[in-house]
């Protein structure tokens, strides 16, 4: 569990995060993973394309007083028989002075113009860093002191932990990040408008090379030509070990494979069997040990849940409970 993880377990109605990290680490795209596994309803605002006003109301005269109405989707979140919601507030540090401003009285004070917010409504908020060169403003200290505090990093073993759940993405991208634990930790390159590697990059490149695209210059224009021609290097020295059909139909000839990215290139490869080779991917995982045996296991697991549930997983878990 990483940072992210805590943090969004630590976000509550009467708890509101913000997350602040580097582009493309997945603050966005985590949190509407949370909102759906906690089912909650997810609101995302976009205070950066937004004026004052959005979260105030307009005013409005309603049985003879006048009233600050709530505008648009926002209004839902005052209405007492909502159900349990999440907004996040997008790019917050983006947003100019008076927006901000007039976010402090939607968090803290739990009120949109002259309506209360229904107190099952939970709010999250999503920043760049200054330095990261994102257009963000400083942002209002009375604004930061009213919310928790997370600075998000970019973490490629838990990214490809994810990836490797994801049919979109092919798995050996999953397992490059695997291999390469410091894939994300360059910093926005200098030069303008040069592609760079993140999570979010590496997803799309990822998509490219599912659907068959191995073009170093097409996949550089999503991470960067140099990150592109190690990921080629790193998946034509997978084209040199067995298949992975072959591997688990013989698992014993894994053995000779001893480079620990190879490895990680058929854990990644076998989880897309999960469903219908489960009893194969175990003798697999028999044959790798210890823990890249785990690896091949947990990538199972992570691709096809119900993995878990196989006669084959079970007799596995008891046998290896030292490693669970």
């Amino acid at each position: 569990m990483d940072n992210l993880d805590y943090a969004l377990q630590c976000a509550s109605p009467n708890n509101p995060v913000l997350l602040v990290g580097p582009p493309g680490v997945g603050k966005s795209a985590r949190i509407e993973q949370w909102a759906a596994n906690m089912g909650l309803r997810l609101l995302i605002e976009h205070p950066v394309i937004s004026q004052s006003v959005d979260y105030r109301g307009l005013p409005a005269v309603v049985d003879g007083s006048a009233q600050w109405l709530p505008l648009g989707g926002l209004k839902a979140i005052c209405d007492p028989k909502a159900p349990p919601t999440a907004v996040l507030l997008d790019d917050v540090g983006q947003a100019p002075p008076a927006v901000q401003a007039a976010l402090m009285q939607l968090i803290l004070a739990r009120k949109l113009g002259d309506m209360h917010i229904n107190e099952n409504v939970t709010f999250l908020l999503a920043s760049n860093r200054a330095s990261d060169r994102a257009g963000v403003r400083p942002m209002l200290s009375a604004l930061i002191n009213r919310v928790m505090v997370v600075e998000v990093f970019a973490d490629a073993p838990a990214w490809a932990n994810w990836a490797i759940s994801q049919s979109d993405i092919h798995p050996s991208v999953a397992a490059y990040a695997r291999f390469r634990p410091d894939l994300f930790v360059n910093a926005v390159p200098d030069e303008p408008m040069q592609p760079y590697c993140t999570p979010r990059s590496l997803h799309f490149m990822g998509r490219l090379v599912r659907n068959g695209v191995s073009n170093i210059d097409m996949l550089g224009g999503w991470v960067g030509k140099a990150t592109a021609a190690d990921y080629s290097a790193y998946a034509d020295s997978i084209d040199k070990i067995p298949s992975i059909e072959s591997l688990l139909a013989n698992p014993k000839a894994v053995k000779k494979i001893k480079d620990h990215g190879l490895l990680h290139a058929v854990a990644a490869l076998a989880s897309r069997h999960a469903e219908r080779r489960s009893d194969a991917i175990v003798a697999l995982a028999e044959e790798m040990g210890g823990g890249w045996g785990l690896v091949t296991m947990s990538s199972a697991a992570a691709f096809h849940p119900e993995f878990k549930k196989t006669p084959a997983f079970v007799r596995w878990a008891m046998a290896h409970k030292d490693l669970l």
